[in-house]
């Protein structure tokens, strides 16, 4: 008679633990945790029937209804037995990111199929036959020699099981293939010591420590789900990515980009932003379960998802993207709000569209930078010989080019002042010339620059050559009162800026009130207390500062009376819409609510003499409406040779 061992128990009781837990850390996103779950389920039905047909051999008389219901008990056992390790097959190439390319073959397929039907059919084939076991008049289990083919079955699979890893091996990183490789080992030599003592119950104890192993290293939902979205997140997808890359497995990434998160979470407040995203969230799944593709949704982080289809045709794949883009060009109806979204879709393939496993973490950052200012769906293939798209591409290797070559020059931009008829000042704008690319945009090298931290050395350059100019007795000859000098996001939480901009001033020994410093409104978003700590020292020293684009996005005039600001400067979409006369309401509502905070007023993108003619005209009950205009109508930005040039054939006429 089979002694009842708490080992069982154990198992059983480790095994109820983590799947109770699985269920309250709902760790069913991916097929890794839901094969995982799977496995526990399998192994706690196996573990509960063969605990159940023990007790049943050991209480109970040797009567028919006892051996009937013992034998169900351990029919069910074997049964369940018969998938635990196909299961392990499975979570193995799961971990591997290559499940899915190996369920489209029909000899994988088949493979599985036999993996769980030998051993059934075999052990099953004892209703027949008999030559397996029995349970005698003892209520004991007596095995033949045949019993042992189900151990040989065994080791075929755990070997299969080692052969997968080892073979993959280079897809797993050195801690996750030590924590996988080393559990079937042990399952293997558990195989080869019960076909030798077959009557030790140890077999479901070590199962259950096994899994358990398996759950407190590898299963970790917080780096599968993003709590935010309910999405996958980029711990998987690049997880997932990288594996199908090194296997070069054919496949498309749909991207999607919320280029105008900033103002959302703005308008509706974080906590409303992200139940916003998870609402997308949902919207992309219903898309994805209504078109029927085998696609996986990932939620990337700063407003990034990304849905990896592995099987469907590119004709699927565009119309998807296509489904997609409509839903993000219409107004989307969220909670008591209504909200339009700016995106940027593009749909890259794997591997042709992608140089590295590596270059992914830079596209994700910058690809919506690439993309046309449309929310249509575009094919990467179709935009990448583009010039355009090469300069973004190669952005980093262009301003490490021109920081060491001295491809940067400062530019200067007349300020026209309406009281005083003249230019009494002038902005300063950076230019790159690269000898390969020509001229390139601001707008194309600036966000390079944030993102990789060459902002500040183009900063320095800025100072350093206004700084030098403004020293310079040309300028003195110019009758220009000072230089307006940008200053990027980054450079307005830059913990040393004062210290900087005062060295600089210093070293040429100027005023500092020939210097003014332009900000714009989301610079305050990034570090708030840094920002207003920047701007309140420097203006202290003397230094005055200009608001920039103001109109752009969410203006929050909070922002306006708390900052040390002389000047605003009216964005072009103000300028643009002045012919509207509900705009031009607006327009002098601002000017006289701004005037009246004692600020002065700057038109900027000015183009042509009718606008010019306008704002000079402008009068908000009797104030003059503005002070300074600039734009193209006067001039473009000039370099400081050109620039010196024109203020001077002004000062003749």
């Amino acid at each position: 008679m089979i002694d009842f061992s708490y080992l069982d128990l154990c198992a059983i009781s480790v095994l109820l633990t983590l799947i109770i837990s699985t269920i309250i850390r709902k760790s069913f996103k991916g097929l890794s945790n839901r094969l995982f779950f799977l496995e526990l389920i399998c192994l706690f039905l196996c573990t509960a029937c063969y605990i159940t047909y023990s007790m049943i051999l050991k209480k109970s008389e040797f009567t028919e209804p006892y051996i009937k219901l013992a034998y169900v008990f351990i029919y069910f056992y074997y049964f369940f037995k018969s998938f635990i390790i196909p299961i392990a097959l499975c979570y193995v190439l799961s971990l591997l990111g290559n499940f899915s390319t190996h369920t489209r073959s029909i000899y994988f397929r088949l493979l599985i199929i036999l993996l769980v039907l030998v051993p059934l059919v075999y052990v099953f084939s004892n209703l027949i036959s008999h030559r397996l076991f029995y349970i005698n008049h003892t209520m004991t289990i007596v095995t033949s020699r045949a019993f042992v083919f189900l151990y040989i079955n065994n080791f075929f699979e755990c070997l299969l099981c080692l052969f997968t890893i080892f073979i993959y091996r280079n897809l797993l990183n050195k801690k996750r293939y030590i924590q996988v490789f080393l559990i079937f080992p042990f399952i293997l030599g558990l195989t080869i010591y019960l076909s030798f003592f077959p009557n030790e119950e140890i077999e479901l104890f070590a199962y259950a420590m096994a899994v358990y192993l398996v759950f407190i290293t590898s299963q970790r939902p917080e780096l599968v789900v993003n709590s935010h979205t309910n999405a996958n997140t980029l711990f998987l997808f690049m997880d997932k990515f990288t594996k199908l890359y090194k296997m070069r497995s054919s496949g498309c990434i749909i991207f999607i980009k919320i280029v105008n998160c900033d103002n959302i979470n703005l308008y509706i407040g974080l906590a409303r932003y992200n139940e916003f995203l998870t609402k997308l969230s949902s919207i992309f799944m219903d898309i994805i379960k209504k078109e029927k593709i085998f696609a996986d949704l990932y939620y990337l982080e700063n407003s990034v998802f990304a849905i990896y289809v592995e099987k469907n045709s590119a004709s699927e794949i565009q119309f998807v993207s296509q489904q997609i883009a409509k839903i993000l060009q219409e107004k989307i109806y969220f909670q008591v709000f209504e909200i339009l979204t700016d995106a940027r879709i593009c749909i890259v393939r794997n591997p042709e569209d992608i140089s590295s496993s590596e270059y992914i973490h830079y596209f994700i950052k910058n690809f919506h930078l690439v993309v046309p200012k449309t929310n249509n769906a575009f094919w990467l293939k179709d935009i990448s010989a583009t010039k355009e798209f090469r300069m973004k591409y190669e952005i980093e290797k262009i301003l490490d080019r021109a920081l060491r070559n001295n491809f940067l020059e400062v530019y200067y931009q007349p300020i026209y002042s309406i009281k005083e008829d003249n230019f009494h000042s002038a902005e300063a704008l950076i230019r790159l010339k690269d000898p390969e690319y020509g001229f390139i945009p601001p707008k194309v090298f600036l966000p390079g620059a944030e993102d990789n931290g060459s902002i500040f050395e183009i900063g320095n350059f800025v100072f350093d050559t206004v700084c030098k100019f403004i020293a310079s007795e040309q300028f003195k000859k110019s009758g220009l009162r000072y230089i307006e000098v940008n200053l990027s996001t980054s450079q307005c939480v830059e913990a040393n800026l004062v210290e900087k901009v005062m060295n600089y001033i210093t070293k040429y020994g100027i005023s500092p009130s020939q210097l003014r410093l332009e900000i714009t409104e989301n610079a305050s978003e990034f570090n708030p207390v840094i920002f207003e700590q920047n701007v309140q020292a420097l203006h202290q020293r003397g230094i005055s500062f200009a608001l920039d684009d103001y109109g752009t996005g969410y203006s929050n005039i909070g922002k306006i009376i708390s900052l040390p600001i002389d000047v605003i400067k009216l964005g072009k979409s103000f300028v643009d819409e002045i012919d509207d006369p509900e705009m031009l309401i607006v327009i002098k509502d601002t000017i006289k609510m701004l005037k009246t905070l004692g600020k002065e007023i700057l038109a900027e993108g000015v183009e042509d003499e009718r606008v010019v003619r306008i704002f000079k005209e402008l009068k908000c009950d009797l104030i003059q409406g503005c002070e300074y205009i600039q734009g193209f109508y006067f001039s473009k930005p000039l370099p400081e040779k050109d620039f010196l040039h024109f203020i001077n054939q002004q000062h003749l006429v």
